[in-house]
């Protein structure tokens, strides 16, 4: 099981005959449509769309930015006429609401389409079901479920935010071979190489949100906008956890012109601090601490930040907030960056404060990718909690 790439999208334009292809195939070829695009769509869904006509692909089509088309439409736009009487393949239950644009359920309706191949159903509210019900209705055949491992892994983030409300966690660590972040000097420029820092870009690409903490505020004054060459969209929001008001409002981070900065923190920060973040311009929120006080409550902040529509968060924080995310149970995908360097034991680990006394208390994740990084390691790994 692996997420679909760039590669993929590129065969599609080979338009293989459906002799060729099993129902399967041409739904893992929806999938990277959908899921090439997931940068530009939250909060709305990144889905993929094939129109398929006696043996033909037809149409195809991926979800455009929100109050631009769906991607149903965008496929059968491009079939026109040869939509009639063929099998449409989408990754997603089609829509049935009104919204910034018109239903996909209407359109296929209309468009003459017999069948319709839909991987999973819509968790929205708006939806479970409906759009399936309405399409049988109206005489078309709908098959469910095909592609559906692949599908709930591309899409967990969005099926994640539509259930619980909150933002989908993703935590990016860059460690040693042995666990370390940081060298007992203090040094943590840099563990890993070049490769793995700016593959860790496209994880920032993806995301709405980009977190750190105080520590890593102050420690690396870091940027957290996005900087890959063919990157056009808008910067993601920066978003600093800071609950005694310790960083202030200078450097690159309060530049808003860069992007825009959100600051959570408690009743603990100064008055004074408060009113120099919102004199740069960022946004600042005042939260409950976390456990024994100690930090902001991680909880809230992934809750504010789904309320205003990020359906994905990464976190760059350090040992302290890695080791608050695992220790509450946040952690939805963990991407972590190895060297092939040890630091030692008396280097900082990367997940600070996280102690068990035995195997069966650990927290455990599953492992869906493993890819050299120069001459570091990407692994890449998904929760077995519950989403």
């Amino acid at each position: 099981m692996s997420l679909t790439s760039k590669s993929s999208i590129e065969k599609i334009s080979a338009r293989p005959s459906s002799d060729d292809l099993t129902d399967e195939q041409f739904m893992s070829q929806a999938l990277a449509l959908g899921h090439w695009v997931r940068h530009r769509c939250a909060p709305n869904p990144w889905v993929g769309a094939l129109v398929v006509r006696r043996g033909e692909i037809v149409g195809q089509g991926s979800t455009q930015a929100p109050g631009g088309r769906h991607a149903e439409i965008v496929a059968l736009d491009e079939a026109a006429d040869k939509a009639r009487d063929s099998t449409v393949y989408v990754t997603l239950e089609p829509c049935v609401h009104e919204g910034r644009t018109g239903p996909c359920t209407e359109a296929l309706i209309s468009a003459g389409v017999t069948k319709v191949v839909v991987a999973i159903l819509d968790p929205d509210p708006k939806m479970q079901g409906r759009g399936i019900a309405a399409l049988r209705a109206s005489g078309i055949t709908v098959v469910t479920g095909v592609g559906k491992e692949e599908a709930d892994l591309s899409l967990a983030p969005y099926v994640h935010h539509r259930l619980t409300g909150r933002s989908w966690c993703v935590l990016k660590v860059a460690s040693s071979l042995d666990g370390r972040s940081v060298a007992a000097n203090g040094e943590s420029k840099w563990i890993t190489g070049e490769a793995s820092r700016t593959d860790s870009h496209e994880l920032r690409r993806e995301s709405q949100a980009i977190v750190v903490g105080s520590g890593t505020a102050l420690l690396d004054a870091p940027t957290l906008t996005v900087r890959t060459p063919e990157y056009v969209g808008e910067q993601p929001l920066r978003v600093l956890l800071d609950s005694r008001g310790r960083v202030r409002a200078t450097g690159p981070l309060f530049t808003t012109t860069l992007a825009p900065t959100l600051v959570f923190t408690t009743k603990s920060a100064p008055s004074k601090i408060v009113d120099e973040w919102l004199a740069s311009g960022a946004q600042v929120e005042t939260i409950e601490s976390g456990p024994k006080g100690k930090g902001v409550n991680l909880e809230t902040v992934l809750g504010s930040l789904g309320k205003r529509g990020i359906v994905q968060t990464m976190f760059e924080g350090g040992p302290e907030v890695a080791g608050a995310l695992v220790r509450g149970g946040f952690v939805n995908r963990l991407v972590a960056y190895v060297s092939g360097m040890i630091l030692g034991t008396e280097a900082t680990s990367s997940f600070s404060g996280v102690g068990v006394p035995g195997l069966d208390q650990a927290t455990r994740f599953k492992l869906i990718s493993c890819v050299a990084m120069g001459d570091d390691a990407r692994l890449d790994f998904i929760s077995l909690g519950e989403s």
